[in-house]
C-alpha cells in the first residue's frame, strides 16, 4: 500500500494532467489554424472584390462612362 501511495499514485496523476494538458494545447493550436485559414481566405475573397471594381472603373472610364 506504501508503493501505491509514493510511485503509482503520482505517475497515474501526473500522466492524467499532461494528457489533458496536450489535448487542450493540441485544440488551441487547431482553433488558431482554422482561423489562420480563414483570414487568409477572407483576404483573398476582399482582393478579388478589389480587383473587380478597379477593372469595372477601368472599363467605365475608358468608355467614357464615368
Amino acid at each position: 500500500m506504501e508503493i501505491l501511495k509514493e510511485i503509482a499514485l503520482p505517475v497515474l496523476l501526473s500522466t492524467i494532467s499532461a494528457y489533458l494538458a496536450t489535448k487542450a494545447a493540441f485544440r488551441k493550436y487547431k482553433n488558431e489554424k482554422r482561423w489562420d485559414d480563414k483570414r487568409e481566405k477572407y483576404a483573398a475573397v476582399i482582393e478579388s472584390v478589389e480587383y473587380i471594381e478597379a477593372w469595372y472603373n477601368s472599363l467605365h472610364y475608358s468608355l467614357g462612362i464615368g
